[in-house]
């Protein structure tokens, strides 16, 4: 698929790219100084992110399968508890997919470009039978950060669960944006992007804190200042301005103070408690209760 015809994979609602299939604008051969196929399944996963999915025509065909059962033509019923205990969250935290899949019903999560901007997860589960748009962090290396990359994800993944009126819950842990030359280029124009989709969006959003929520990559995570219709946390999750431990370095007026400055903060500023008793939150829940109080919230909006 070359030349003019690359639109249609970037166009389309969801792509499935074949491995050994051929994708590009340009032959990699007419790139000056190219050093990789840019024209390989492995390069339009994971580093154009053009490709929802890749792998053998078999693996395909079931990808293919698993996405038209998502698209939500009619709700089926479900067969899994509703008020099943989330299990095991305390370990999963730090991968928005396995919330996710956790949350699912029968633990059923349908990832959507998971070779591309990693620290943002998107894809579809149901909820009672009913398909929800889930968009998420991911930690890379232990840290929590928006990329460029991974807003423009999350951008196209709202627009698409717009365009077919499907319900939205974002998955946030997120503290800092990707420190890089790239970065620094791009970064301001998509992170407007994902904000205006979500403020945009017209569908039910609800947010999950799960382990922390700093600064103003927080709020552009589809807060409650953005316009998220339900906002939950769990009890131990962090959120405010700043990190305890930035603040205090801040506030110190030597190395002496840090650590009790840092307790001081985290008590009073950081805490979900906190963020709850402003108003930034609707309702703090137990990790096991997650999936029924999150069920609940979206049939409330149905």
């Amino acid at each position: 698929c070359g030349g003019g015809l690359s639109v249609l994979p970037a166009i389309a609602d969801f792509s499935f790219m074949v491995e050994g299939a051929s994708l590009y604008v340009n032959s990699p051969d007419t790139i000056c100084d190219n050093c990789t196929d840019t024209s390989s399944a492995k390069y339009q996963f994971e580093e154009a992110g053009t490709v929802d999915f890749v792998g053998s025509l078999d693996e395909i065909a079931a990808s293919v399968r698993k996405i038209v059962s998502m698209i939500p033509e009619e709700y089926v019923d479900c067969t899994d508890d509703l008020n099943r205990a989330a299990e095991g969250l305390e370990d999963k935290i730090s991968d928005a997919a396995l919330v996710a899949a956790e949350l699912a019903d029968n633990r059923e999560f349908v990832e959507l470009k998971a070779g591309f901007a990693k620290n943002m997860v998107t894809g579809f589960i149901k909820l009672d039978g009913v398909t929800v748009g889930v968009i998420g962090n991911r930690e890379i290396d232990g840290d929590a950060y928006l990329s460029a990359c991974g807003c423009d994800k999350a951008a196209d993944f709202v627009d698409l669960c717009d365009m077919y009126e499907i319900p939205i819950l974002s998955i946030t842990n997120v503290e800092a944006y990707k420190a890089c030359a790239c970065g620094e280029r791009r970064l301001p124009r998509a992170l407007a992007q994902m904000t205006q989709r979500f403020v945009d969006a017209q569908v039910p959003k609800i947010n999950l804190i799960t382990k922390a929520a700093f600064g103003t990559p927080y709020v552009l995570m589809n807060s409650k200042a953005m316009g998220a219709d339900l906002v939950y946390a769990f009890e131990s999750s962090k959120v405010g301005a700043m990190d305890a431990a930035k603040a205090a370095k801040l506030m110190a007026n030597d190395a002496s103070e840090i650590a009790a400055l840092e307790a001081e903060y985290s008590a009073k500023q950081s805490s979900a408690i906190c963020a709850a008793s402003h108003g930034h939150i609707d309702r703090i829940v137990s990790m096991a209760d997650t999936r029924k109080y999150i069920i609940a919230g979206f049939e409330m909006f149905f």
